[in-house]
């Protein structure tokens, strides 16, 4: 199902986070919030800044930030955890 940009910013239980890697923009993460549950979904690391921590500390962040609800990490039918992992 598509949803507009406009509908995903304007979401209050859609929260989107930016990694900075020394002042440039390296990371995003959406975070879906329900009742119980916080899903990380659309985590990307640029390439240019992996190996750098960067998805870990998305990660962490949303755990602790969260850390009143269960933690649901989404992955798309074609991703591998290798792929998925691979920092």
């Amino acid at each position: 199902m598509y949803e507009s940009p406009k509908r995903i910013f304007e979401d209050p239980n859609i929260h989107q986070l930016l990694a900075f890697y020394k002042g440039i923009p390296a990371g995003s993460v959406e975070v879906i919030i329900s009742k119980e549950t916080a899903d990380i979904d659309g985590l990307v690391v640029d390439e240019n800044f992996q190996k750098k921590g960067k998805g870990s500390m998305l990660q962490k962040f949303v755990m602790e930030k969260y850390d009143n609800k269960t933690i649901i990490l989404v992955a798309d039918g074609e991703d591998t955890p290798r792929e998925m992992y691979r920092e």
